[in-house]
């Protein structure tokens, strides 16, 4: 497979989200290949918009970078070098948040950085369930990347919590995020062939401890409908 945007052929690159489990990017004018969609979200409510909608991305990581956004909080962008040859320069920028961004964060230290990465979007049912599955799974060569940190063997991600928000119990995964956070500036950002240097990153554990004394609880978690941990 080329590098780039796939799906059943290739189109489109720049800047990218990842919505319902398909990669997007928003294109200015409607074409054969665009699917055209309505934005209920945001101040932008109501206005139709063209989208083209892919399935995998495949280049190397060459930039990761967090930005904050006062009205929609914490996402993630991630530079994937797409040149199809070493004469031209061709990028694209994936923005993420939530999940989707956890996915990504979670697999990085197990990817061979000097490499290309593929990224795949999926949304399916499982059989004999009714819940849909989205997300972003990631591979190199034949075989697929596998998170860094799960239930059986967390590496030091610490567990989610049950916080009360607005009268209901929900999950909280800010010590999640700061680990991650913290594990990206020292481990995965230097490895990038366009980061730049930085000051000394906090440790995992300074982040949690400064978020326990200053932060309180989002209003991000959704409602648990069980107590069953969701790592």
């Amino acid at each position: 497979m080329p590098r780039g945007l796939s799906n059943n052929e290739n189109s489109g690159k720049t800047y990218v989200s990842c919505a319902n489990g398909v990669f997007i990017q928003r294109m200015s004018e409607a074409t054969k290949d665009t699917i055209e969609r309505e934005l209920t979200k945001g101040p932008n409510a109501g206005t139709m918009v063209n989208e083209l909608h892919f399935q995998r991305i495949e280049g190397q990581l060459v930039k990761a970078e967090k930005r904050t956004h006062e009205e929609y909080g914490t996402s993630w962008n991630f530079t994937i070098d797409v040149s199809q040859t070493p004469e031209e320069k061709e990028e694209l920028i994936l923005g993420v948040k939530g999940s989707y961004a956890k996915q990504i964060l979670m697999r990085l230290p197990n990817a061979d950085l000097k490499h290309d990465i593929v990224l795949t979007s999926y949304c399916f049912t499982p059989t004999g369930e009714s819940k849909e599955r989205k997300g972003i799974s990631m591979s190199q060569g034949m075989g697929k990347v596998m998170p860094a940190y799960t239930k059986d063997e967390p590496n030091g991600l610490p567990e989610m919590t049950h916080v009360m928000l607005k009268g209901k119990k929900v999950w909280d995964d800010h010590a999640q995020v700061l680990f991650l956070e913290a594990m990206m500036d020292s481990d995965i950002i230097p490895q990038l062939r366009d980061s730049k240097p930085a000051e000394e990153a906090p440790t995992s554990a300074e982040r949690i401890e400064r978020f326990e004394e200053n932060e309180e609880p989002s209003e991000q978690p959704k409602a648990a409908k069980s107590d069953k941990l969701p790592f």
